[in-house]
């Protein structure tokens, strides 16, 4: 297995699909810095957490439960 990945074991089987730790590896790894050029993946997170139309509101998530 790759360097940072640790196996999942689900009904006895393992999973040839791992997570890596959290540490191992940064989703933003411009945020510490907070640089001028973010990520694209940044902008993407960022473009749906301000997105009201993609907020769910209470209401409606109650009725899509």
């Amino acid at each position: 297995m790759p360097a940072g990945i640790k196996p999942i074991f689900i009904n006895n089987m393992m999973s040839i699909y791992g997570l890596s730790h959290p540490h191992d590896s940064k989703v933003f790894p411009d945020l510490p810095e907070h640089q001028d050029n973010p990520s694209q993946l940044r902008l993407q997170h960022d473009g749906l957490a301000t997105d009201d139309k993609a907020r769910l509101e209470p209401m409606c998530l109650a009725e899509y439960l």
